[in-house]
């Protein structure tokens, strides 16, 4: 099941939540996304046997679309997106293709990547679309197809667990297993770098683009999880005190 939960303000300072629940096809949940103007809620599911994604209306809970049903692809849906205007809607299967719809045209889908390994993280700006995995860190360009690589796996070690952008699509944040950077995405080009001092398992810019959060820790290994400011290009915080895994 998913939850989803929103509360209403009735008198004083007296507050009902109400609970829908989602219910899908699969209990083994990837990556939950609400499209951005609130009307779509899309859930990826399963790993090396079956899966696929469900996109559900929020208004009246019922479901818009089953997507990659009956397909190759729909063997575990890692990573889903949808596009800064919600026109596009992007999955990451678990052999690292990445599909592209175009929202409301479901039946019509593009692959626009191949193999490109276990995928970590998909996002969008307003004219790329930047996807992670354990193998490589790189831009699909809307407009023109073309694929840049700002990343690729040089050790057995190394993966890519995160990749974000700043609002206005000018800077995007790659966090690696060992190191986080800061790319310029006009030129191209590194504009600071930090190390992460334990394996990182997340990476990702807030909304505004002011803040980068990443880190993470297994188990038994050191953990840290670190706050940067990204327009100081400087490190504000740092928290260690974790007591199990940070994922």
């Amino acid at each position: 099941w998913l939850a989803a939960c929103c509360a209403a303000q009735t008198t004083g300072e007296q507050t009902d939540a109400l609970l829908f629940k989602f219910k899908s096809p699969d209990h083994r949940v990837r990556d939950v996304v609400l499209s951005p103007d609130g009307k779509l809620v899309a859930a990826s599911y399963g790993f090396s046997d079956q899966g696929g994604v469900t996109i559900w209306s929020v208004l009246d809970h019922s479901i818009v679309t089953n997507l990659l049903t009956g397909t190759k692809e729909q063997a575990g849906v890692a990573r889903i997106a949808f596009s800064v205007d919600g026109k596009q809607f992007a999955a990451a299967t678990s052999d690292g293709d990445v599909i592209l719809w175009t929202v409301g045209n479901w039946r019509s889908p593009k692959t626009i990547l191949e193999h490109r390994g276990s995928p970590r993280d998909l996002s969008f700006s307003r004219t790329k679309l930047g996807f992670a995995s354990d193998d490589v860190a790189l831009l699909y360009d809307l407009q023109t197809s073309q694929v840049k690589v700002l990343a690729e796996k040089a050790s057995p070690g190394e993966s890519y667990k995160g990749i974000s952008f700043t609002p206005d699509g000018k800077v995007v944040a790659i966090c690696g297993r060992s190191e986080t950077w800061l790319w310029d995405v006009a030129s191209e080009k590194r504009l600071v770098s930090w190390e992460n001092k334990s394996s990182a398992f997340f990476g990702r810019l807030s909304p505004d683009g002011t803040y980068l959060i990443a880190g993470g820790g297994s188990v038994f290994g050191k953990k840290s999880v670190k706050i940067w400011n990204v327009n100081e290009k400087k490190q504000l915080s740092e928290l260690t005190e974790f007591r199990g895994g940070v994922f």
